[in-house]
This record gives C-alpha cells, structure tokens and sequence, in this order.
C-alpha cells in the first residue's frame, strides 16, 4: 500500500498532469496556451507534458525516496520561478499565470517538506 504523504500527494499531482498531457495533449495545449504545429507539435505536447511528467511522478512514487520527491519539487520550483521571470520580462501578468506561480510552488512545497506521513498514516 502506497503511504499517505504529502510528497506523495505531490507526486500524484505530477502524475496526473502527465496522465493528461500524454491523453489528451489537446486540452493541455489550450491550457497552457499554446498551439502544436502539425503532428511533431502534438508529439512533443504528449512527449514533455505526458512523458516527462509521467514517467518523474511515477518514479518518484514507486520509490517513495525523499531525495526524489525533493528533486522534482525543486523541478517545480524552477517551473514558478521561470514563470515569475517571464511575468516581469515578458510583461505576462495574468489571472492565469499568478494562479500557475501559485499552484506550481504548491506542488513543490508538497514535494519538498519532509513529512513522513499525514492524514495520521
């Protein structure tokens, strides 16, 4: 049985975000605002938005290393800190892009806080 932690409930997070974007790269393109080009564009959607989330999720799941857990929460880290850099470079401000700074260190923090259990588990 899988624990009840928090780095794992970070680590479902991851895994479910991947689960999308390898099923239905679609919804993630207009999530996320962009527009695949032909079928390589929908290749690569699935491939670093399914793939890649998927497979470090996963991973990290399986292995319930708190090492692991801290590494792809940094990984989210550096996805809020790179939005908060084009937020002020890009002049980007949006409801939507503060909500993605706000959920992606979240998840981070999920990832990163060395609780070993929760919910009393």
């Amino acid at each position: 049985m899988m624990p009840v932690s928090v780095n794992t409930l970070g680590g479902l997070v991851t895994v479910g975000l991947g689960a999308l974007g390898l099923l239905w790269p679609m919804k993630v393109a207009n999530m996320v605002s962009i527009q695949p080009d032909g079928l390589r564009g929908l290749s690569e959607i699935r491939a670093t938005y399914g793939g890649v989330f998927l497979a470090v999720g996963l991973y990290a799941l399986m292995s319930q290393d708190s090492d692991i857990f801290r590494a792809l929460g940094f990984g989210w880290f550096g996805a809020a800190a790179a939005r908060v850099f084009s937020i002020v470079h890009d002049e980007s401000g949006s409801g939507t892009n503060y909500g993605a700074v706000v959920m992606e260190a979240v998840v981070g923090m999920l990832l990163v806080v060395k609780w070993e259990s929760f919910f009393g588990v």
